[in-house]
């Protein structure tokens, strides 16, 4: 099984027996009505039954305080199992808070989000935890936007509450605005957050506060693990060492029997099935003219399905730091877009007339389509005056960053983006096989799929038959061919995406069945011995392949034959881990083109990493690589090259220099010198305000005639560019994670959080 490295099961939980925690806080938060395990590519996870068993098992283990940060109510942004039947998600709603009653939840919060009260105090001989609530009145923990806050110990011989309390919060403000104001406050030791999640982060530190970021729908449960630091100083230190990790509720986990009982005569309704009514956001601006030119389709489909579909208009527009909004196209588009979301909030019937009216008099003030379409025009007016423009905005705008949405046209369908082509009979397609029974009657016009791709079935081959016509089908007669596929992935990893290469595989090979095993193993060293990956994770997949349909089409140039298995090619599926580099733990090699944001951004993250009670040992490097050039009569030669021209060579020039000058000074002078990246003028000022001697840095940069750097610079350039070489690897930040990882880094937040990550590991 996939997880079979991380769950031996019967024993998930992990900690040594010598060094156990003094509790362990258990959370969960965005769960959603999820009561069931997930309908997931790869394997069924999530489902309360797992969830109260294996909260059973670390019960059984130690002190555990149980709580959820909201959001586990069905209905909502989120939710995309509601079928449009609110009698269905209030079966849902009420059958989640019987769950999570049975599971004795410490604190939660009720559908609406109000807190509930704390549950009578847990004294010896119960459950060994004393938990109070503390008073959010407290300025402290009201600036830190934390929903409520907790103060958790274990009781002395007394009964008393033994000191010092561990504090935990928990908060529904989202991952990007627990920040600042956290650290700031200090108002909790572990932070529980909920609300928008922006990033796959498990956990990050903010100041003192460690923050746990939730699992949607609760596929894996959140297990914060308390371990009380013994060399903490007395007052103002860190006393408390928190261990987050996420547990996968997967098969193996027997479900809890009294949960089991609970679900049991409602199964039928809790299985997915069609929805009745399918709410469409349909993201759009007035002067987009891809959204003009879909808008009759949509108009259409509307038409077509009549009451079984709900579209809403949405306005993509953007915040101003002052509070206001913009639109793409300008002034003149935002104020059409005004009218179009206070008609829409009116009427949303009237949405598409109103855009056919504007399309045929772009010119027109609005007050003459309000006449002709029958709009009373002191509804626009009073609307406008009463800022309901304002609020409509708001809405949409909060409403984008949630979804995440990118640009215009956008389709969301029952808070999924859809992502198929915006063309009618496909859109219709889509719609029609999220309906429930009876379809409209348009549905049997619409072609059952387009392209093989579009007909996936678990152990079949899939073939679309006459597709694209209304006889379209998908033909599953052809069994798919049992596929054995082996991966081979360290368990230590800092970063894996082995999980979506595997979704990817399994759309190819439906016959796939997979199993994860350690490199190290004893099994895993003989297999890597005989292939010889050059990079893990490793996909060896056996050769039966070779007779799936359509095999050469999906593999051909993707694998090479080595031992009597096909490797993935590892540039092919991004594979991470350098397999020839012995890994050191807390080592992080952080190259930067200091010329560009990102580059300057990251050595700024790098430099206060190094205050980090747990900091990583970092070593910064300038991102250089080499330029290949081919004369001619076919010689080639290879000169240095960055990203940012010659002036970043000759900035990295200045660092080594800086380096072999006063190795103490190369962070001031790096920080400095980002005030004015890519500014020959700022080399003398940065130096000086480092305080390194400036003739001296400039004569080893430049050499003493000023043709190049001195030999020893030179030679610490063209090692950058080697090691850059070897990782193959590019960009504006790269980073090598313990000296053998290199790890996509797409914001500063990443980067910070795998720095921290790798910090937690040194040894």
């Amino acid at each position: 099984m996939l997880l079979a490295v991380a769950c031996a099961f019967g024993a998930p939980i992990r900690g040594a027996e010598d060094e156990k925690p003094v509790f362990t806080v258990i959370f969960t938060a965005e769960a959603h009505g999820a009561l069931l395990p997930c309908d997931c590519p790869l394997q069924p996870l999530g489902g309360v039954a797992r969830r109260a068993a294996l909260i059973k098992q670390y019960r059984s283990r130690g002190p555990v305080v149980l709580v959820d940060a909201g959001g586990w109510a069905a209905g909502g942004i989120y939710d995309d199992d509601s079928d449009g039947n609110p009698e269905r998600d209030r079966l849902r709603t009420d059958l989640m808070a019987k769950a999570m009653a049975l599971m004795k939840y410490d604190a939660m919060f009720d559908a609406a989000g109000k807190s509930l009260p704390l549950p009578p105090q847990y004294f010896p001989g119960e459950r060994d935890i004393i938990l109070n609530e503390i008073d959010l009145d407290a300025a402290a923990e009201k600036a830190s936007g934390l929903a409520r806050v907790m103060a958790v110990a274990l009781p002395g011989n007394d009964g008393k509450a033994m000191s010092p309390a561990f504090k935990v919060g928990l908060a529904r403000i989202g991952e990007e605005a627990l920040n600042d104001a956290v650290a700031q406050k200090q108002a909790a030791d572990l932070v529980i957050s909920a609300g928008r999640k922006t990033s796959t982060r498990i956990s990050w530190t903010v100041g003192g506060t460690v923050v746990a970021n939730f699992d949607y729908q609760v596929q894996r449960l959140g297990i914060a693990e308390v371990f009380q630091r013994k060399d903490a100083q007395a007052e103002g230190g860190v006393r408390w060492d928190v261990r987050v990790t996420q547990v996968p509720l997967t098969p193996e986990i027997a479900p809890d029997a009294e949960i089991d009982a609970l679900l049991a005569p409602h199964l039928d309704r809790l299985r997915k099935k069609g929805k009745q009514v399918v709410e469409i956001e349909f993201w759009t601006l007035p002067e987009c003219p891809y959204c003009a030119k879909f808008e009759p389709d949509l108009a259409k489909i509307a038409e077509e399905l009549g009451d079984r579909v709900r579209i809403v208009p949405r306005f993509l527009v953007e915040k101003n730091p002052g509070g206001g909004f913009s639109a793409m196209h300008g002034p003149r588009e935002l104020e059409e877009a005004r009218i179009q979301a206070i008609v829409a909030d009116y009427d949303p019937k009237l949405f598409f007339p109103w855009v056919q009216w504007r399309e045929q008099h772009p010119e027109a003030p609005w007050e003459d389509g309000a006449k002709e379409l029958g709009i009373v025009k002191g509804r626009i007016a009073g609307a406008l005056d009463a800022g309901r423009d304002q609020e409509l905005f708001e809405r949409d705008y909060q409403l984008s960053l949630q979804r995440r949405v990118q640009g215009t046209p956008t389709l969301v369908f029952s808070n999924k983006i859809y992502e198929g082509e915006l063309e009618r009979l496909r859109v219709l397609r889509a719609l029609c096989g999220m309906l429930d029974a009876p379809k409209p009657a348009v549905c049997a016009t619409v072609p059952a799929c387009f392209a093989d791709a579009e007909c996936r079935k678990r152990g079949f081959v899939g073939k679309c038959r006459e597709a694209g016509t209304p006889q379209a089908a998908c033909d599953y007669a052809q069994k798919a061919v049992p596929v054995p596929v082996t991966v081979l992935l360290e368990p230590e990893t800092i970063y894996s995406n082995h999980e979506r290469i595997l979704e990817i595989l399994l759309a190819r090979l439906p016959g796939m069945a997979w199993r994860v095993l350690d490199p190290a193993s004893d099994e895993g060293r003989a297999l890597a011995e005989k292939v010889k990956p050059d990079r893990y994770p490793a996909y060896l997949i056996d050769p039966a392949a070779k007779s799936e349909w359509e095999y050469k089409e999906n593999f051909e140039g993707s694998v090479e034959e080595r031992a009597g298995w096909l490797l993935l090619k590892s540039e092919v599926q991004g594979a991470h881990r350098i397999a020839g580099r012995p890994r050191i733990p807390g080592r992080v090699d952080l190259f930067a083109a200091r010329s560009s944001q990102p580059g300057t951004w990251a050595v700024e993250i790098a430099v206060e990493a190094k205050a980090w009670r747990q900091a990583p040992d970092v070593v910064l490097h300038d991102a250089l690589f080499w330029n290949e050039r081919r004369s001619p009569d076919g010689q080639v030669t290879r000169e240095l090259a960055a990203r940012g021209g010659l002036a970043e060579i000759e900035d990295a020039a200045l660092a080594q220099a800086v380096r072999m000058l006063a190795p103490e000074k190369l962070d001031a002078y790096l920080l400095e010198r980002g005030k004015r990246r890519a500014s020959q003028f700022g080399w003398d000022r940065a130096l000086e305000k480092a305080g390194v001697d400036v003739a001296r840095a400039r004569t080893l940069a430049e050499g003493p005639d000023g043709a190049g750097p001195v030999p020893e610079v030179a030679k610490a350039l063209r090692a950058e560019a080697d090691l850059l070489e070897q990782l193959k690897a590019g960009g504006d930040v790269v980073l090598l994670g313990e000296n053998c990882e290199v790890i996509p880094v797409r914001s500063r937040e990443e980067l910070r959080y795998y720095l921290e990550q790798i910090g937690k590991r040194k040894k």
